[in-house]
C-alpha cells in the first residue's frame, strides 16, 4: 500500500519550491550581469586619448589590394586517365567530376590552379584548367581542350569572375 501526501501539504510545499527557483533564476541573472559588466569593462578604451586621424579608416574588405597574378606561361599536359581523381559535386547531376592530381598546384599568387574533367554519361567530355582565388571567390579558366581532343584553346580563356559561395 502507497501512501500518497496530503493534498494541503503539496499546496504548502509548492511556494517554498517557486521561491527556490526564484532565488536561483535572480542569482543566475545577477552572475550573468556582472560577467557582461567586466566584459564590457575590458572592451572599454583604457588608453589615453590619442591624436590620430581616423577619417583615414578603411574597413578590411574595402581596401585596394595589390594582388597580382602569377603569369602563366605554360599549360599542363592533357591528363591521363590514370591520374584522375573523382570528386562528387551533387547528387542532383548524373555529370562525374575529377581532378588530374598531376595538375593541381597552388601558386605564389594564392591560386589554386587545376584540370577538371566533366564526363557526361553518354562519354562526352569537357576538359578545363581553371583557377580560383579561395580569398576572394574568384574563378578563372585559363584554357579548355581543343575541338581536336589533342591540345589546349587557350581562346576560352577568361578574367578572375566572383563566385558566390556554395552551401
Amino acid at each position: 500500500m502507497r501512501l500518497s501526501t496530503p493534498p494541503l501539504l503539496v499546496r504548502l510545499d509548492e511556494p517554498h519550491q517557486c521561491f527556490e527557483e526564484t532565488i536561483l533564476k535572480a542569482l543566475a541573472l545577477v552572475v550573468a550581469c556582472v560577467a557582461t559588466g567586466a566584459l564590457l569593462a575590458g572592451c572599454s578604451s583604457a588608453g589615453k586619448p590619442t591624436n590620430k586621424d581616423d577619417s583615414a579608416f578603411t574597413y578590411l574588405l574595402d581596401r585596394q589590394s595589390n594582388w597580382v597574378e602569377n603569369k602563366v606561361d605554360a599549360l599542363p599536359p592533357l591528363p591521363q586517365e590514370s591520374n584522375l581523381l573523382p570528386f562528387e559535386v551533387s547528387g542532383n547531376t548524373p555529370l562525374q567530376f575529377a581532378v588530374d592530381r598531376n595538375s593541381l598546384t597552388v601558386g605564389t599568387d594564392g591560386v589554386v590552379r587545376f584540370t577538371v574533367v566533366v564526363t557526361s554519361p553518354s562519354g562526352a567530355r569537357n576538359v578545363i584548367y581553371e583557377g580560383i582565388r579561395c580569398d576572394t571567390y574568384e574563378w578563372r579558366q585559363y584554357a579548355g581542350l581543343n575541338s581536336d581532343h589533342d591540345g589546349w584553346d587557350t581562346t576560352v580563356a577568361n578574367n578572375f569572375t566572383r563566385r558566390s559561395r556554395c552551401a
